[in-house]
């Protein structure tokens, strides 16, 4: 079921001692590098940007859930790719669109809805479906591209740079309504990570180095920049590339303190103004110290920690929407445990089984979890129960049932 989780999930970083430092903001023009529309319409070499929002998390909303799979034709008998909607309402699940054939095509990208319209990326193509069933848009984007985020007229990627030979982190948009293609890159930096977003700004990671990061191959001199190397989480302008400081680490283990101590940090996700991390204290021999779950504010400050965790397993979030609520500590083994951020409630014995049924996906509006009932084919097969009895350890549940289409 880690395929739900998969775009808010950190990137674990290393450490030997972390703090919250002081905001601090550096500035460098992006470098456009080419505008190419896909269209005959022109855009400004970086266009202004808006509200942006991970998509993932926008294949939510109030009344329903999107998400792509493998739909059998029942006519032809072949198996496709197609975009669902999860009728909360009605409890179906509708078939929205069909794609390529599964066995001779990529698989789709995370759909998202924007201006209500559903759009996702298949291959080379974006395509939009309006919800009020108007008529159906193909975007051609000539690359194949997965989109990370969007905002109210443009859909983005954004490419780590980090360890690789390209020095400034590249970005694609392409606008919504006319097709039309930009890129440009970022001030030169590691970026390793984005988590989230907040305004036209990604919540992101960035390895800091005090000369070029050399190639895993060249051995004991990429292991001497990097046992020197500094992780920054921060607050990246995808417009600008101002970046703003939130805080900042030693990057590798390797690097330990007085006490032959290390620090392994990784970055949850955020509610509102808040930012939440994990963090794991590591002895010499390699053995697991302590966990405990941290959080700050948006810009660093008033570092303080939640609760001590039992184990040092990855937290697996799980969101309404944008808004992290949730996490869960589960070992594939047994029952989850789950930590409610908003109630600091711990709630154990989560019927979560090791073939990930009842693993949830998402927090509805109205209090209700969406969970996946069991795997069909590799698939997964949604169903709703209320909050509070899914807490308190209720596998009864209702399954969606398909629409006639």
């Amino acid at each position: 079921m880690k395929r739900f989780l998969a775009v808010l999930l950190g990137l674990a970083v290393s450490l030997t001692a972390c703090a919250p430092a002081a905001s601090e903001t550096t500035s460098e023009a992006p470098a456009t590098v080419e505008t190419a529309p896909a269209e005959a319409a022109e855009e400004p070499s970086v266009a202004p940007v808006g509200n942006l929002a991970m998509n993932i998390s926008l294949r939510a909303q109030e009344d329903g859930y999107y998400y792509t799979g493998v739909w059998g034709d029942p006519d032809s008998g072949e198996a496709k790719w197609a975009l669902f909607r999860l009728d909360y309402a009605t409890g179906q699940r509708q078939l929205l669109q069909t794609f390529g054939l599964y066995a001779n095509s990529n698989a789709p990208g995370d759909p998202f809805v924007r201006n209500g319209t559903v759009y996702c990326s298949v291959d080379d193509t974006l395509y939009g479906v309006p919800l009020d069933g108007s008529e159906k848009k193909t975007i051609p984007t000539k690359e194949v591209f997965y989109w990370m985020l969007s905002d109210e007229n443009a859909c983005y990627t954004v490419e780590n740079n980090a360890f690789t030979d390209v020095a400034r982190p590249p970005v694609k948009r392409v606008d919504l309504q006319t097709g039309a293609m930009t890129s440009w890159e970022l001030p030169a930096m590691n970026l390793t990570a984005v988590y989230s977003s907040r305004g036209s700004r990604l919540l992101a990671s960035r390895c800091v180095t005090d000369q070029p990061i050399p190639s895993v191959e060249e051995g004991e001199l990429y292991d001497a920049v990097m046992q020197n190397a500094t992780t920054e989480f921060g607050w990246l302008d995808l417009a600008t590339g101002d970046w703003q400081k939130i805080f900042s680490c030693p990057y590798s283990t390797q690097k330990k303190g007085d006490d032959g101590q290390s620090e392994m940090w990784s970055c949850k996700g955020m509610n509102e103004d808040t930012l939440y991390f994990q963090r794991v204290l590591i002895d010499e021999d390699g053995n697991i110290l302590s966990t405990t779950l941290e959080r700050c504010a948006l810009d660093g400050s008033g570092m303080t920690e939640v609760l001590k965790l039992p184990s040092g397993r990855n937290l697996y979030p799980v969101c309404r929407g944008a808004d992290l609520v949730w996490l869960m500590d589960y070992n594939y083994s047994g029952p989850a445990t789950i930590y409610d951020l908003t109630t600091g409630k711990t709630w154990e014995n989560i019927p979560v089984q090791p073939n990930d049924s009842g693993w949830p996906a998402e927090l509805t509006d109205d209090g209700r979890v969406l969970v996946n009932d069991h795997y069909d084919g590799g698939q997964p097969t949604y169903a709703l129960i209320g909050q509070d009895d899914y807490l308190a350890g209720s596998r009864d549940w209702t399954v969606f049932t398909d629409a006639e289409n």
